[in-house]
């Protein structure tokens, strides 16, 4: 299993995924690292990414860019018609909501105005993450749904909202939105555990400037968490910014030197800016960069230059941004004098460039802080991000790191009552609050009223004053003067804004059964005297004073007995060794069948006491939970109906590029197969020799009408089916061509194949042979007559063969001579592998004397003493030890004899 995590950038996108291993940024599918976020359409096709930035010059009214920028932007605002000038696809709003949408010619789904269809950027975002996904999903080598992606800082609660709607209609779980200071900050510190303190923090810088926009963060770092302190961000201010100012400069010299306005039209446009993003590069690292332009506008070739000096001039205004940026972290983050940063990592491409990192390195000079590049400047916040979602996947186990994040906006929540009251407006989340949290009010019922949340500081937000609103809930509460709603606002960890719910509390009376606990007199006059064991209570008068004494000596300290009249009872011994009054480790005795009274004697506390139970008004708290509806219309946000109709148009659209994708995967097969028979039929080819004239005409002739039918109208419009069926005609046409050519190619290895197992198997009839002489002759018959019959069938068709053209179909196929080679094998090979008989063993008659020499061993070998050496030479009898010396006669021995007596 596989997650993802997605640096949604303004110009560029980088996926990286996180597996059993480690992180792995994943190549798009021309091997880049980084994909363009563009989305193009023609005609009825969709060219998403790498393909829709190489066609993009070409049709560039309906090629969408900067999909980040406007995601969620309400139509209306100034940041919109900023950013729609900078697209060349018309922008307009969406219908229903007015959030901001793009117009392109796209004929791929059935609209009211043919051949023009209204995209909002939650489906063109939509379409970009399918892309994502699926580059994802290559490298991992299987599906991949879950991802982390990141957001810049700046990106309201609508806009958030908005992507996690994208994600829905692209069929993707996105297990969180995160901001980019965030993935960066949690990309440093969690490499770095061995290097960072257990308990004193230390605080690091991060200066991002990335296509767009600008964000500085601080944070501080321990082992085990990672805290940010401030952020400040700039929505307008990145390394386009750079390229406007050298593409006005120049647009202005060619205007002056050659008399023509690059900039009326789109496609030299495009093409002086993307040259002028290459010279930027170039005076990162040199003093001075040329400009060379063929054919750029009217037949016009233009060429100029600029010095770094120069382009640092007219860039001085936006270096004097980057420092107030900065300042204003650093003075959020209320860093005390004299207190040190441990180093400013710089992200983000722009950070190349020498007059940024000048201006970085003088505003935190007083820190001590140097700027520092161990971060890749382009992938760590997608490193950022897959490290997130492994974290959030119960599929990996990741080292335990903490990343807390702060809002960047104050919320304020407003009450607007129904009953004639003034609205109410407070601060609910202020500003650099953590978040994740829950907040909650509490407030009179005065009856059904509205709860809005907005922005505290609208000025400072990209959009405005245009778009403070946040959300709106409409909670249906009573008209009643004695209770009290009570609500829970949750800001999430995705950084959206949701009412967790909404409950009526009033304090209410009833009647419930209330235990009384006896007063302290009533308890000491049904139980006695407090400090009277109770087996003293229970004793006879009579019998006290003489069992006492018994007693008292069972206890496990000796003490002496008590004095006559002496009341035991009353108050223990003073010995420290006695054992008290009613102490549990007094054993007990049976004095006249009863337990001794100082065994085991009973608290009177202990004793029950009926308990006193009456019926009072006891007061309590009751709540009822809220019906909470949420106002539309607020944040410029698709409605779930929308987004349902966006995911079923975006499944069509999927599955009309599949399709499209066949097709096209068909007629490039129908197209190569054209030029590749054309070419091998021909008089210089290689299957000419093996079709007939006639043959080959006629199939030059079906060649250039199926070449000249794909490149006419028809073909144009041809379904996938229509290629497959004239490319399958012409191939069973071509068929015979090619079952000729194949044969006389492998014809020669089958004979030799045939010929060789012949040989093999002749070795069984060769005489004296003695591997085979345990073969049986009906056996070698059989083997002889099939190998013979082998022979004379390929001598016979070789003979056929021989006298036929090459453009005849073939006699002797390889088909028979596979099958004959399996017939000889079939038959000969058992034959050949007839195991030898086994040879006879023959039994050995025992020799008499060495069977005697080894029964008359037998008693000496077991006899625990020997014989002396007189009596083996005399060759005396053993003596008999029982004395039946009839059964040791001749020269044989029974083996019961014992040793010869001495």
């Amino acid at each position: 299993m596989a997650c993802a995590g997605i640096d949604f950038g303004a110009k560029t996108a980088v996926v990286a995924i996180a597996r059993r291993g480690g992180i792995d940024i994943c190549c798009n599918e021309v091997s880049n690292r980084a994909t363009p976020t563009i989305v193009s359409f023609q005609i009825n096709e969709r060219h998403i990414g790498e393909s829709g930035a190489s066609i993009a010059a070409q049709n560039a009214k309906n090629t969408v860019a900067y999909l980040q920028r406007l995601l969620g932007v309400p139509h209306n605002t100034d940041f919109a018609r900023k950013e729609a000038k900078r697209l060349t696809c018309k922008v307009q709003p969406e219908p229903t909501t007015g959030v901001s949408a793009a117009q392109v010619a796209y004929t791929g789904l059935e609209s009211s105005t043919p051949g023009e269809h209204i995209f909002s950027f939650e489906a063109l975002v939509a379409m970009f993450l399918t892309n994502l996904m699926a580059t994802a999903s290559n490298e991992y080598k299987a599906p991949v749904k879950d991802l982390v992606i990141s957001v810049p800082s700046y990106y309201t609660e609508a806009q958030r909202r908005a992507l996690l709607n994208a994600a829905t209609i692209a069929d993707v779980n996105v297990l969180r939105v995160v901001n980019e200071h965030a993935a960066t900050a949690l990309s440093y510190g969690i490499f770095r555990t061995k290097e960072l303190p257990e308990k004193d923090p230390i605080k690091v810088a991060f200066v991002d400037i990335g296509e767009a926009s600008t964000t500085v963060s601080i944070a501080s770092f321990t082992n085990t968490r990672c805290e940010v302190i401030s952020v400040a961000t700039d929505p307008h201010l990145g390394g386009r910014n750079l390229d406007d100012l050298l593409v006005d400069k120049f647009a202005q010299q060619f205007q002056a030197n050659y008399s023509i306005n690059v900039l009326s039209k789109p496609k030299p446009a495009a093409r002086l800016r993307k040259e002028c993003e290459k010279m930027k590069k170039v005076l990162s690292t040199n003093s001075q960069a040329p400009l060379n332009i063929e054919c750029i506008m009217n037949d016009v070739d233009v060429s100029s230059s600029i010095k770094r000096e120069e382009f640092e001039q007219l860039s001085a205004p936006l270096v004097d941004k980057v420092r107030l940026v900065c300042e204003r972290a650093i003075k959020q983050a209320k860093l005390k004098d004299g207190e040190k940063l441990i180093a400013v990592e710089v992200v983000g491409g722009s950070t190349r460039v020498p007059a940024f990192k000048t201006a970085i390195a003088d505003v935190f000079a007083p820190y001590d802080a140097k700027i520092s590049t161990t971060l890749n400047a382009d992938e760590c916040i997608s490193r950022g991000c897959a490290l997130m979602s492994a974290m959030l996947s119960p599929a990996f186990r990741v080292r335990d790191y903490v990343v807390s994040d702060i809002n960047t906006q104050a919320l304020d929540a407003e009450k607007i009552f129904t009953d004639g009251n003034p609205p109410e407006c407070f601060t609910l989340v202020p500003k650099g609050n953590a978040f994740p949290c829950l907040k909650a009010l509490t407030f009179k019922a005065p009856g059904p009223l509205t709860v809005n949340i907005r922005y505290n500081d609208p000025p400072s937000l990209p959009f405005g004053v245009e778009a403070p609103n946040v959300s709106g809930y409409l909670i249906d509460a009573p008209n009643d003067p004695d209770a009290k709603v009570r609500a829970k606002i949750r800001v999430t960890a995705n950084g959206t804004v949701e009412m967790a719910g909404a409950q009526l509390v009033k304090e209410v009376e009833v009647e419930e059964e209330v235990v009384i606990k006896p007063p302290k007199a009533a308890q000491e006059a049904a139980n006695g005297p407090k400090d009277v064991p109770m087996a003293d209570a229970t004793a006879e008068p009579e019998k006290k004073d003489a069992e006492m004494p018994d007693a008292s000596a069972n206890a496990k300290g000796t003490a002496p007995p008590p004095a006559e009249g002496a009341d035991t009872g009353a108050k223990p011994t003073d010995d420290a060794n006695a054992a008290p009054v009613g102490h549990a480790d007094a054993e007990a005795k049976p004095v006249n069948g009863n337990i001794a009274p100082d065994a085991a004697p009973v608290p009177m506390e202990d004793v029950p006491v009926a308990p006193i139970v009456e019926k009072r008004m006891v007061k309590k708290i009751r709540t009822t939970d809220l019906q909470v509806t949420p106002l539309p219309g607020i944040g410029c946000i698709l409605t779930a109906e929308l987004v349902t109709v966006a995911t079923e148009k975006e499944a069509l659209m999927r599955a009309n590029d599949l399709y499209i994708k066949e097709r096209s995967e068909a007629m490039n097969s129908l197209e190569a197969y054209v030029y590749d028979l054309r070419s091998r039929i021909g008089d210089y080819g290689d299957l000419k020799d093996f079709g007939p004239d006639a043959l080959r005409q006629e199939l030059k002739t079906d060649l250039d009408g199926a070449e000249n039918w794909i490149y006419s109208e028809e073909g144009d419009e041809a379904s996938k089916s229509a290629f497959v069926e004239r490319k399958a005609a012409l191939v069973n046409k071509a068929n015979p061509i090619f079952f000729r050519k194949r044969e006389f190619e492998e014809r020669p290895t089958r004979i030799k194949a045939l010929e060789i197992a012949i040989d093999l198997y002749k070795k069984i009839l060769v005489p004296g042979v003695e591997e085979y002489a345990h073969i049986p002759d009906e056996k070698k018959t059989t083997a002889q007559k099939c190998l013979e019959g082998a022979s004379l069938w390929l001598s016979q068709e070789m003979g056929k063969q021989s006298k036929l053209a090459k453009d005849v179909d073939p006699v002797l196929t390889c088909e028979l001579l596979n099958a004959k080679i399996g017939e000889v094998t079939s038959i000969c090979k058992p034959i050949m592998e007839t195991p030898k008989p086994k040879p006879k063993v023959e039994e050995k008659k025992p020799d008499a004397e060495a069977e005697k020499k080894n029964e008359t061993a037998k008693p000496e070998e077991n006899s625990m003493d020997t014989e002396t050496p007189d009596a083996k030479e005399s060759g005396a009898e053993k003596a008999d030890p029982t004395g039946d010396e009839d059964e040791c006669r001749g020269n044989t021995c029974c083996g019961n004899c014992g040793p010869v007596p001495v």
